[in-house]
Protein backbone atom coordinates (compact mmCIF):
# COMPACT_ATOMS: atom_id res chain seq x y z
CA UNK A 1 0.00 0.00 0.00
CA UNK A 2 2.45 2.35 0.34
CA UNK A 3 2.19 3.02 -3.76
CA UNK A 4 -1.46 4.29 -2.41
CA UNK A 5 -2.73 7.84 -2.99
CA UNK A 6 -1.82 10.80 -0.44
CA UNK A 7 -4.93 12.30 0.92
CA UNK A 8 -4.11 14.09 3.85
CA UNK A 9 -0.80 15.10 5.51
CA UNK A 10 -0.81 15.66 9.35
CA UNK A 11 1.67 17.64 11.58
CA UNK A 12 1.28 15.36 14.57
CA UNK A 13 1.08 11.92 15.12
CA UNK A 14 -2.52 11.46 17.03
CA UNK A 15 -4.05 13.79 14.35
CA UNK A 16 -3.22 11.35 11.97
CA UNK A 17 -4.36 8.39 13.72
CA UNK A 18 -7.64 9.86 14.67
CA UNK A 19 -7.84 10.29 10.97
CA UNK A 20 -6.96 6.38 10.28
CA UNK A 21 -9.77 5.54 12.74
CA UNK A 22 -12.20 7.05 10.68
CA UNK A 23 -11.06 5.35 7.46
CA UNK A 24 -10.83 2.18 8.96
CA UNK A 25 -14.14 3.01 10.39
CA UNK A 26 -15.50 2.78 6.67
CA UNK A 27 -13.74 0.20 5.67
CA UNK A 28 -10.76 1.77 4.15
CA UNK A 29 -7.67 0.46 4.13
CA UNK A 30 -5.28 3.37 5.16
CA UNK A 31 -1.23 3.04 5.71
CA UNK A 32 0.51 6.12 8.16
CA UNK A 33 3.65 6.83 6.73
CA UNK A 34 6.56 9.04 8.26
CA UNK A 35 4.84 8.16 11.32
CA UNK A 36 7.69 7.30 13.94
CA UNK A 37 10.26 9.77 12.11
CA UNK A 38 8.22 12.88 13.20
CA UNK A 39 7.55 11.15 16.52
CA UNK A 40 10.68 10.72 17.39
CA UNK A 41 11.71 14.02 15.94
CA UNK A 42 8.82 16.52 15.72
CA UNK A 43 10.17 19.61 14.31
CA UNK A 44 11.03 17.57 11.06
CA UNK A 45 7.59 17.40 10.45
CA UNK A 46 7.44 20.42 8.52
CA UNK A 47 10.67 19.67 6.64
CA UNK A 48 9.32 16.16 5.68
CA UNK A 49 5.67 17.25 4.46
CA UNK A 50 4.06 16.00 7.41
CA UNK A 51 2.77 12.28 7.91
CA UNK A 52 0.99 11.08 5.11
CA UNK A 53 -2.04 9.30 4.89
CA UNK A 54 -2.00 7.12 2.03
CA UNK A 55 -5.31 4.60 0.93
CA UNK A 56 -5.69 3.20 -2.31
CA UNK A 57 -6.76 4.98 -5.64
CA UNK A 58 -10.12 3.45 -5.72
CA UNK A 59 -10.82 4.72 -2.08
CA UNK A 60 -9.73 8.54 -2.79
CA UNK A 61 -12.73 10.02 -2.97
CA UNK A 62 -14.72 8.71 -0.24
CA UNK A 63 -11.83 9.15 2.21
CA UNK A 64 -10.96 12.88 1.35
CA UNK A 65 -14.93 13.18 1.44
CA UNK A 66 -14.82 11.44 5.16
CA UNK A 67 -12.03 13.55 6.13
CA UNK A 68 -13.45 16.82 5.40
CA UNK A 69 -16.85 15.78 7.59
CA UNK A 70 -17.75 18.05 10.35
CA UNK A 71 -19.34 16.14 13.22
CA UNK A 72 -18.95 18.65 15.78
CA UNK A 73 -22.95 19.48 15.17
CA UNK A 74 -23.37 16.04 15.88
CA UNK A 75 -21.32 15.72 18.93
CA UNK A 76 -22.80 18.96 20.17
CA UNK A 77 -26.57 17.61 19.87
CA UNK A 78 -25.48 14.59 21.40
CA UNK A 79 -23.55 15.79 24.15
CA UNK A 80 -26.48 18.51 25.11
CA UNK A 81 -24.32 21.45 24.36
CA UNK A 82 -26.16 24.64 22.91
CA UNK A 83 -24.11 27.00 21.37
CA UNK A 84 -23.10 29.99 23.03
CA UNK A 85 -23.70 33.35 22.40
CA UNK A 86 -21.71 36.80 22.78
CA UNK A 87 -23.41 38.44 25.46
CA UNK A 88 -22.81 42.03 23.52
CA UNK A 89 -23.46 41.67 20.25
CA UNK A 90 -25.56 38.31 20.57
CA UNK A 91 -23.00 36.85 17.86
CA UNK A 92 -22.53 33.16 17.55
CA UNK A 93 -18.80 33.78 16.27
CA UNK A 94 -17.25 32.96 19.37
CA UNK A 95 -13.26 31.71 19.50
CA UNK A 96 -11.01 30.22 21.68
CA UNK A 97 -8.27 33.05 23.33
CA UNK A 98 -5.71 33.20 25.81
CA UNK A 99 -5.68 36.05 27.42
CA UNK A 100 -1.83 37.74 28.70
CA UNK A 101 0.58 36.63 25.99
CA UNK A 102 1.32 39.99 24.84
CA UNK A 103 2.36 41.09 28.83
CA UNK A 104 4.31 37.37 29.51
CA UNK A 105 5.81 37.91 26.28
CA UNK A 106 7.19 41.52 26.59
CA UNK A 107 8.35 40.77 29.95
CA UNK A 108 9.81 37.63 28.83
CA UNK A 109 11.80 39.97 26.60
CA UNK A 110 12.81 42.60 28.68
CA UNK A 111 13.32 40.85 31.67
CA UNK A 112 14.28 37.35 30.93
CA UNK A 113 11.23 35.58 32.66
CA UNK A 114 7.57 35.87 32.37
CA UNK A 115 5.65 37.68 34.59
CA UNK A 116 2.64 37.32 33.84
CA UNK A 117 0.01 34.34 34.24
CA UNK A 118 -1.95 33.08 31.06
CA UNK A 119 -5.19 32.34 31.13
CA UNK A 120 -7.58 30.57 28.91
CA UNK A 121 -10.72 32.01 27.52
CA UNK A 122 -13.06 32.71 24.75
CA UNK A 123 -13.30 36.27 22.58
CA UNK A 124 -16.09 37.17 20.29
CA UNK A 125 -14.76 37.60 16.73
CA UNK A 126 -17.64 40.07 15.83
CA UNK A 127 -17.08 42.47 18.77
CA UNK A 128 -14.07 41.61 20.51
CA UNK A 129 -15.31 40.99 23.54
CA UNK A 130 -13.41 39.17 26.45
CA UNK A 131 -15.32 35.67 27.97
CA UNK A 132 -12.86 34.26 30.83
CA UNK A 133 -13.54 30.77 31.77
Amino acid sequence: MKDGVVVARCTFPWEAHVARASLEHAGIPVFIADQHTIHNDWLMSDAMGGIRIRVPAEFETQARQILQTDYSDALHAELGIDEEACQRCGSTSIEPHVFGKVPAFVSFFLLGIPLFFRRNGYRCTQCGLRIRD
